[in-house]
């Protein structure tokens, strides 16, 4: 019996010791077989995104007809969405880095890509692209109010996010909102022409965007530029910074006077501002008599 037990300890003890080789040979050959498809999985993802970056630029170069645009989407898994805008966004440069090359400056815009928040990723209608040294994307919403509400979010995200990361305030040049992605190439020349204002200067050390607008087409009482810079007005406020809260006023007012808001509309749209200013007190518990 003691021999028997014996054999059958040292029975056990090579069963054991040879599933051990066996779990030791699979993890080896999982790892093996696992780096190959890890760098498959790699080079797919690499791939839908150049894909989706190349279709963004043909978009832009107006290369696309809509049976192509509808194909294209199709195949890839993009959705498609009733109102657009595109955002052109440079960094502005002091005087000792405006001799930034442009390969320089593209390497630059790249990092940026990289590094993008999450949020600010999932905001943007298939991909951002670098087109002629500039970064370039497209927004999408289901109508236009919340793609207003998304631009205005989009822009605040992208200039903090720029701000914090690298240093550097930005301009951003806003396309009108448009339907249609045959009309993609218009847009960029509307952003583009909204990038490269001249308005721009008027902050060179802060943040900064144009919208292109056509005056006589949009609702003198509001659109997604006043509510873009009524934030940062709040913000300002908020943050104690009199200086800029003086300017972005001053902004305000001088655009409510190239719209020709006037009356009740002007009225309304001054109390609104005013209502959203005295709500900051409130925020923070202090009374309105301590100010």
């Amino acid at each position: 019996m003691k021999r028997g037990g014996i054999v059958f300890v040292f029975a056990s003890v090579a069963v054991i010791a040879a599933f051990g080789v066996i779990l030791v040979l699979l993890r080896f050959a999982a790892s093996v077989f696992s780096e190959p498809l890890l760098k498959l999985q790699r080079f797919v993802d690499d791939q839908n995104v150049q894909i989706r970056e190349l279709f963004v630029s043909n978009l832009v170069k107006g290369e696309l007809n809509m049976d192509r645009i509808q194909d294209t989407m199709k195949k890839y898994g993009m959705e498609a969405f009733h109102s657009y805008r595109m955002i052109g966004v440079s960094c502005k440069f002091d005087e000792r880095e405006k001799s930034l090359t442009q390969e320089e400056q593209d390497e630059l815009n790249r990092k940026i890509l990289l590094g993008l928040p999450l949020e600010v990723k999932e905001a943007f209608f298939v991909a951002p692209v670098i087109y002629e040294h500039t970064l370039l994307f497209m927004i999408g919403e289901n109508d236009d109010i919340e793609e207003d509400h998304k631009t205005a979010l989009v822009y605040k995200q992208m200039k903090d996010y720029i701000m914090e990361a690298y240093g550097y305030p930005t301009a951003f040049g806003i396309s009108r909102t448009f339907h249609k992605l045959t009309h993609a190439r218009r847009a960029y020349d509307e952003c583009s022409e909204a990038l490269h204002s001249k308005n721009h200067d008027r902050n060179e050390n802060g943040p900064s965007l144009v919208l292109y607008d056509d005056y006589s087409l949009m609702d003198p009482a509001g659109n997604v530029y006043d509510r873009i810079v009524e934030d940062e007005l709040i913000h300002a406020v908020e943050s104690c910074n009199e200086e800029e809260a003086r300017r972005l006023l001053d902004l305000i007012l001088e655009r409510l006077e190239i719209k020709g808001a006037s009356g009740m509309e002007r009225t309304y749209y001054v109390t609104r501002l005013l209502t959203a200013i005295l709500d900051i007190p409130a925020k923070v518990s202090m009374p309105l008599s301590d100010i």
